[in-house]
């Protein structure tokens, strides 16, 4: 009997160690992964709500000051974008010329304006003065006679906006056209010594030779205004620009002139590479 006890007793013993190393060991490694997938996710941060934009049916437009015009577009599909949500569309204007708020333009003064509603597309805006500009030029009493020889001579702009105002710039000037040219009221060609812009025509681009149209042939003097117009609104390659102004020659009212750009290849006009 005290033999059985005593095995009895020697097996507790030997069980006890192991029970304590049981309790202190280190968790293995399935054990840690437990506890690292158990950890408390990290949080995300919120992403900022889409603000709608829209595409501009009108490439360009025509207005006087104190004009309004609504323009047509659609929004613009955009996923996470409600429908129904134009209110929310964000107007811009390159300048201060014009304003635009829910798609309504108002013209405020002379110049021109890159409108966008955020998309891709923009409408170039021109605003024309109430007050007809006046170009000035003056060939020191020389006449101006031959359509292949340039007379010297200075120009002077003013109109309502300063910015496009200048004083004597050094050019040529002779006089263009065909049929026109017999006319008494002849059409001009002004080449400039040195490029520059003439009223914020084409986006404010710079070039030395312009254009005056008498219009002799058409009483109504909108016909060529009328056809660049639809040229700027429905096609994306160049198109000239144009401004109203009256014509002083040498100290002459020569009246009502067309001002245009030069139909030529040039980077700021018809870009394409000249044939060697």
């Amino acid at each position: 009997m005290k033999r059985r006890i005593d095995c009895l007793l020697l097996c507790i013993l030997m069980l006890v160690p192991v029970s304590a190393c049981s309790e202190g060991k280190e968790p293995d490694v399935e054990d840690s992964t437990v506890i690292e997938q158990t950890e408390a996710p990290t949080e995300t941060e919120t992403e900022a709500p889409k603000i709608p934009t829209a595409e501009i049916s009108e490439p360009s437009l025509y207005l006087f000051e104190n004009d309004k015009y609504t323009l047509g577009y659609t929004i613009s599909e955009t996923d996470g974008v409600p429908d129904g949500s134009k209110e929310d569309i964000v107007w811009t204007s390159s300048s201060d010329c014009v304003t635009v708020e829910g798609g309504i333009v108002r013209a405020k003064k002379e110049g021109f304006a890159l409108v966008s509603a955020g998309g891709e597309s923009v409408c170039v805006v021109h605003v024309l003065p109430d007050t007809m500009p006046v170009v000035t030029v003056d060939t020191g009493g020389v006449a101006v006679t031959s359509k292949e020889e340039y007379v010297q001579c200075l120009v002077t702009m003013e109109t309502e906006n300063e910015s496009f105002c200048f004083e004597e710039a050094s050019a040529g000037i002779r006089i263009r056209g065909n049929s026109t040219a017999s006319r008494s009221k002849k059409p001009y060609r002004i080449k400039f010594n040195s490029a520059r812009n003439l009223l914020g025509m084409n986006q404010g681009a710079e070039c030395k030779s312009w254009v005056l149209l008498a219009e002799r042939y058409d009483d109504s003097v909108i016909r060529n205004a009328t056809a660049l117009t639809f040229a700027s609104m429905i096609c994306e390659e160049y198109s000239s620009d144009f401004r109203y102004v009256t014509l002083m020659l040498n100290g002459e009212n020569k009246g009502l002139y067309l001002l245009c750009e030069q139909s030529q290849i040039n980077e700021n006009r018809i870009n394409i590479e000249e044939a060697g």
